[in-house]
């Protein structure tokens, strides 16, 4: 078994390895909140709705010695820190028995252990053993109606996933070196999920069902899906050394967002201006810069120049003000910092009066949202127009326009009460125009 005298030595030596437009937009400023100083260790903060009341609270890990750490997550709107002892390792937070409350699954690297946490007392069940668990994620992998969990034990070079409620075990694959980050979604538009994994040696695909595996890149990173070039399918957004990059799907085309990030480090995909396309954010290690880039000129925008060693960020809407905020941590000096933002327009087709030359739909904002989030479209002439939401497997949950509309643009209010966290695509169908966009739902 690998001893781990930090858990960032294995993240950060695997590891060394969204606009220009016509819309009016007030940039966004950020005011920025100390959620807590700790003591250095601090990284990979999560954003969710631990306590269902409707605002989102913040996790993150912390190391606090060599072979142990702590889940911190604070309770929005005070920041009321509640601390949860775990070993090391990834965690993430879902509703894994389906009792409405916000669970939180952890790879413990220690002590060899795939474990849970149940809320609200945080008993905490083991799933499985796997020795140097690193990775971890949850996701209805084989579409029966409940979560299961995917992880990846670096020693053993495993890549697991484990069937609930039984928790039986399937080995997806033994051969890919240190496997570190796992991200599960459906990469290539068949509906069923599959599993992207960052190793050592690069970053890899493994395709539902028969879990095929294809090579992306020999660089690796932490990683984050999204449309990012607006036709329809998942690209992969990724940062190393200096550089932020982006993977055009499906040939995985490489294309270069920045190169002068030092330490890049962590990445998360949102449209922060509004504009209806991704934009990226990305955190610097070693230049101790929060940063977003610009879709689709990728200008950059410094968030933070001086958080101590930044490692790891969250984009989503904290205050319920309809804005993307950023969460972010800075290792080093062990702060815990949340960025809101103040973004004070929105794109002018919300508000146009002349007919759009084109059909469109536009990413919902806020996203991730909870549980309410805003869809805009626009029709260049006088259609049938269906607007259906649809959950990874493909199943319909919300028919939200079913009318012949004349030419416009049109902004409509999603109302996800009813609905489990997770990730939905919204299609928009106008005569022959479909496109279809994806929205995280985080409650």
């Amino acid at each position: 078994m690998k001893t781990l005298n930090s858990f960032s030595s294995i993240c950060i030596s695997l590891l060394t390895f969204l606009l220009l437009s016509n819309f009016n937009i007030v940039y966004a400023q950020w005011q920025k909140t100390f959620v807590e100083t700790l003591s250095p260790g601090v990284r990979a903060p999560i954003v969710a709705d631990i306590q269902d009341d409707g605002d989102m609270d913040i996790l993150v890990l912390r190391q606090t010695g060599e072979d142990v750490g702590e889940i911190l997550w604070y309770e929005c709107p005070d920041w009321t820190k509640h601390v949860i002892e775990y070993d090391l390792g990834f965690v993430k937070a879902a509703d894994l028995n389906n009792d409405n409350k916000i669970d939180i699954v952890a790879a413990n690297m220690t002590a060899g252990e795939v474990v849970w946490y149940e809320s609200p007392s945080w008993t905490r069940h083991v799933i499985g053993t796997l020795s140097d668990a690193l990775g971890v994620e949850v996701v209805d992998l084989d579409k029966d109606g409940d979560l299961d969990v995917v992880a990846t034990g670096v020693d053993p070079n495993k890549i697991v996933w484990y069937e609930a409620p039984s928790w039986t075990v399937t080995t997806i694959e033994e051969e890919t070196s240190d496997p570190v980050f796992v991200v599960t979604v459906d990469i290539d538009g068949d509906n069923d999920i599959d599993i992207i994994v960052t190793a050592s040696g690069g970053i890899f695909l493994f395709e539902a069902p028969a879990w095929t595996k294809h090579k992306i890149t020999d660089f690796s990173g932490f990683i984050d899906t999204g449309d990012i070039d607006g036709d329809g399918d998942l690209d992969i957004a990724f940062a190393i050394g200096a550089n932020v990059f982006w993977y055009e799907n499906p040939a995985w085309i490489q294309h270069v967002i920045n190169a002068d990030l030092l330490g890049a480090m962590d990445i998360a995909l949102a449209d922060l201006d509004k504009d209806g396309d991704i934009d990226v954010i990305a955190s610097g290690n070693e230049s101790d810069e929060v940063a977003w880039y610009e879709s689709p000129t990728w200008i950059k925008h410094v968030i933070d120049d001086s958080l101590d060693g930044a490692f790891g960020l969250s984009a989503a809407d904290m205050d319920g003000d309809g804005k993307t905020d950023v969460v972010a941590c800075g290792e080093d000096a062990g702060h815990v910092v949340f960025y809101k933002s103040d973004v004070t327009s929105v794109p002018s087709d919300d508000i146009a009066t002349e007919i759009p030359k084109s059909y469109k739909l536009y990413q919902n904002h806020p996203n991730p949202f909870n549980p309410i989030t805003k869809i805009t479209y626009s029709i260049s002439e006088l259609s049938f127009v269906t607007l259906k939401v649809y959950d990874v497997l493909g199943s319909e949950v919300a028919t939200l326009v079913k009318e012949e509309k004349t030419a416009g643009s049109y902004e409509l209010e999603f109302n996800a009460t009813d609905l489990t966290s997770g990730i939905y695509f919204y299609r928009l169908q106008a005569g022959s125009f479909v496109e279809t966009k994806k929205m995280v739902l985080m409650k």
